[in-house]
């Protein structure tokens, strides 16, 4: 006998989605968003998403774009989730796949939202988007907000000349909070926690690597270095990302034991 239970059948909140008469949900269907039963397979939500993207159009005016850019992507959240739920309560995806695919779906978001905001709004320099906490770790659950870290590549730029770019790129990066983490109608697509960068909330959004660098060499602190263990580069100028991983790594894990931690 066949026991697996459509949305439905499950709750009045996935039952209200599997009707959804957005535009682009037959496209999603088409990419397992509506094939609850099928198995996850790793990349697949940024793939799909970044082939959605085409899916927005950008001839209205810029506040209105905005609003359907946020539109789009909660509505996009919402049916990759309500998949991911109507699996794990079929008890076909064990804990491991739904962290996992919950994750990546956080990826293929952030890099779509990015994607999108660089199109209509593009930046003096490429945003790089670190991943931490449950995050960074691929452990993120149904409830959790995403941890990222902004930083930039400000190599071969002067003091004056760095703290004029990063301030247009706090801007910038406060557009793409918006975009994901502002309460609308729909909802929000993440809570987005920018705590974790240096200084925390007495520093700007964004920081250049080269401040970054220093931060963790001079101030560094033990939770700070747990915290750099899960971390990975999910969106914008991956080599950027890549660069700062490098240049952390002595930070991150030490040659000598520290006996007094």
């Amino acid at each position: 006998m066949n026991t697996q239970r459509q949305p439905e059948n499950i709750s009045p909140w996935l039952a209200r989605l599997a009707q959804s008469p957005a535009p682009d949900a037959a496209h999603l269907s088409g990419s397992l968003a509506h094939q609850w039963h099928q198995p996850y397979v790793t990349g697949h939500w940024c793939e799909v998403l970044h082939t959605a993207l085409a899916l927005i159009h950008d001839d209205s005016p810029g506040h209105a774009q905005f609003s359907f850019a946020q539109h789009k992507l909660r509505w996009w959240r919402q049916l990759i989730f309500q998949r991911i739920a109507v699996r794990a309560l079929n008890g076909e995806a064990n804990l491991d796949e739904t962290l996992l695919e919950t994750s990546e779906a956080a990826d293929a978001l952030v890099q779509v939202s990015l994607a999108w905001l660089n199109r209509m709004y593009p930046a003096p320099r490429p945003l790089v988007v670190i991943a931490m906490g449950k995050w960074g770790g691929m452990e993120l659950n149904f409830s959790s907000d995403i941890d990222p870290l902004l930083s930039w590549d400000d190599e071969g730029l002067d003091e004056s000349e760095s703290a004029e770019l990063n301030d247009k790129l706090v801007r910038h990066a406060q557009r793409w909070v918006d975009l994901l983490g502002k309460r609308t109608d729909d909802g929000i697509v993440f809570r987005v926690d920018l705590m974790l960068r240096p200084f925390g909330s007495a520093a700007p959004i964004v920081q250049p690597l080269s401040a970054m660098e220093t931060y963790y060499q001079t101030h560094g602190r033990a939770w700070e270095r747990y915290a750099w263990v899960k971390a990975r580069v999910v969106a914008g100028d991956m080599a950027a990302g890549t660069k700062l991983l490098r240049a952390l790594q002595p930070f991150i894990y030490r040659k000598y034991l520290d006996y007094t931690v």
